[in-house]
């Protein structure tokens, strides 16, 4: 009879590491000298990838952001426990406060393009991105005498990389749409979150006073519609018109007209389309750009036609934002 023995391993195994090497074998927080493993100081942090490296537990942090800034959340229980002074830079405004119960470090409502954020192009994201680092720390148990109110920690572990995340292009933004800039909520370092933008129709050039959404023009006459950021400009982001169709349903068939494409007017300039707040001819902007443009019909003799103009916005690292049509 023939005896077949299977060893049955953990889903992630780790080689054992040297807690006497004089370099805590590696090991960001505890070195088990029994098993040879790496161990997280508490249920607040998990051990990553790598056998070696403590990272926070999503749970232990929540992040929400908007264009209007980040909030943060950090728990008690991140630091073990000890005091610390902890923020993305070593100024008040910057750094996490100790809620009224003790159980989370807070920031609320900061800007980003302040306190060191940087934006960064990812992929068809702009990312928003700061650390939050510890600046001080002290013990509130464990070592006594010339130790009491110190705490070692053998890494640099206790610094947390943190995101805010914008797709670049952005919903379609028409008449009848509003983008919303509202605050949305995740666990861990990254959130996710939406530019605003305001669209309206006014009366003439000045863009000072509205145009109700439901109006009647005659072919020929000149339109003017606007398009804002319904939030606080931040540094170094900038918006760009990509294009702006006109479209129309006229007995069941479906007409459109892209009256901006790329960024820039359409050529040849059938509608004399003109942008009002542009930066030398791209549709590029900070915070407002206004456009005109000759109402038209899409075939001769058309019978009264409602139509809605739609444009696509997209948003840019200044670094990255197009210079030419």
């Amino acid at each position: 009879m023939k005896l077949y023995f299977v060893a049955v391993l953990p889903a992630t195994a780790w080689a054992a590491v040297d807690c006497s090497d004089g370099n805590n074998g590696g090991c960001s927080h505890v070195c088990n000298y029994l098993s040879g493993e790496c161990e997280c100081s508490n249920d607040c942090w998990r051990l990553g990838e790598d056998g070696l490296e403590c990272k926070p537990a999503e749970e232990s942090i929540q992040i929400s952001c908007s264009a209007d800034g980040l909030n943060i959340s950090v728990d008690q229980c991140v630091y073990s426990g000890n005091t610390v002074t902890a923020g993305f830079a070593d100024s008040d405004e910057c750094q996490l406060k100790l809620n009224e119960d003790g159980s989370s470090y807070q920031l609320d409502n900061v800007a980003l393009d302040a306190c060191g954020f940087t934006a960064v192009t990812v992929g068809d994201q702009i990312s928003f991105e700061n650390q939050v680092q510890v600046f001080s720390m002290q013990s509130n148990a464990g070592a006594t005498g010339k130790n009491a109110g110190i705490s070692i920690f053998t890494g640099t572990n206790l610094d947390i990389n943190v995101a805010c995340a914008f797709d670049t292009q952005l919903l379609d933004a028409s008449t009848e749409i509003e983008v919303t800039n509202e605050d949305q909520f995740f666990d861990g370092t990254t959130a996710q979150a939406e530019f605003s933008f305001d669209v309206e129709f006014y009366k003439d050039s000045t863009f000072s006073e509205l145009l109700d959404h439901r109006f009647d023009m005659f072919v020929g006459d000149t339109m003017y519609f606007a398009i804002e950021t319904a939030h606080e400009p931040i540094s170094g982001i900038r918006y760009y018109l990509e294009s702006c169709t006109v479209s129309a349903n006229i007995d069941s068939q479906d007409y459109s007209y892209a009256m901006i494409q790329g960024g820039c007017t359409s050529q040849p300039n059938y509608a004399q389309v003109q942008l009002v707040g542009d930066d030398e001819g791209l549709a590029l902007f900070d915070e407002h750009i206004g456009v005109s443009y000759r109402s038209f019909q899409f075939r001769p003799n058309a019978p009264d036609t409602e139509m809605e103009m739609t444009c696509n916005v997209r948003a840019c690292v200044e670094a990255d934002c197009p210079t030419s049509c």
